[in-house]
């Protein structure tokens, strides 16, 4: 008995799968003939994620993720460094899965913060490294880092029998330099018996303060991810 096989049209599943207790995925599938013309079902699944959102894809669309009132509080209240500049270190993940032979690649891009609010003022671009893990994201870590270019990134090849998984960690290193305002004050005076006195120069009263915009009215900035198939997929 001969069996006739046929080409299935694509079908789109939206379905969300757990993966252990950190990561998440959006996986769809479709039903595609590959030579010599036999059903094979693939699963792909994309996600990005920062310590206070999970971004889920069900689609080959860019997500986006963003940062803003928390980083710019948590920059303000660890001060500057011994230039004067005022950083903060947030951790993001990219989480992949596939299978049936597909490759997927992708791009992360930092937006550059409004130079009206906190994490833009200066008008100094954030800078991106991957990371092992999102612990290692720190402002120390940035020193000496291999900063990532903005190109494509090597994610799942294509060609893998079976399903598999991978996560990405990166960190992204916001800078920032508010206005300096500084003040001297001499203190000058009379004494009882009319005798005009100032204060010493070494005692002069000296003050400066860094003006940045109010972190609680802080805009959003916006990292785009965006996933690629890569030539090898039969999709």
């Amino acid at each position: 008995m001969k069996r006739l096989l046929l080409a299935a049209p694509v079908v789109l599943l939206a379905v969300v799968l757990a993966l252990g207790s950190t990561t998440t995925f959006a996986l769809w599938s479709t039903a595609v003939s590959t030579p010599p013309l036999e059903v094979q079902r693939v699963v792909i699944g994309f996600s990005v994620s920062t310590t206070h959102e999970t971004k889920v894809a069900n689609s080959m669309k860019p997500l986006e993720t963003t940062f803003g009132l928390e980083e710019a509080d948590m920059m303000l209240t660890t001060g500057p460094n011994d230039q004067g500049v005022f950083t903060v270190a947030v951790p993001l993940s990219v989480s992949m899965t596939t299978s049936g032979g597909c490759g997927i690649d992708y791009k992360v891009t930092p937006s550059n913060p409004d130079p009206a609010s906190v994490l833009g003022h200066g008008g100094i671009p954030p800078i991106i490294f991957p990371v092992s893990t999102p612990q290692e994201c720190t402002i120390e870590a940035a020193k000496g880092a291999n900063l990532h270019s903005g190109g494509v990134v090597a994610g799942i090849g294509h060609g893998q029998p079976v399903q598999d998984t991978r996560t990405d960690h990166w960190c992204i290193v916001y800078q920032a330099k508010g206005q300096n305002y500084i003040n001297t004050a001499t203190a000058v005076g009379r004494t009882q018996t009319g005798e005009l006195i100032t204060s010493p120069a070494d005692a002069q009263s000296s003050w400066s303060a860094h003006l940045f915009p109010d972190p609680w009215v802080e805009p959003s900035t916006v990292v785009t991810t965006t996933p690629i198939f890569d030539s090898g997929c039969p999709i």
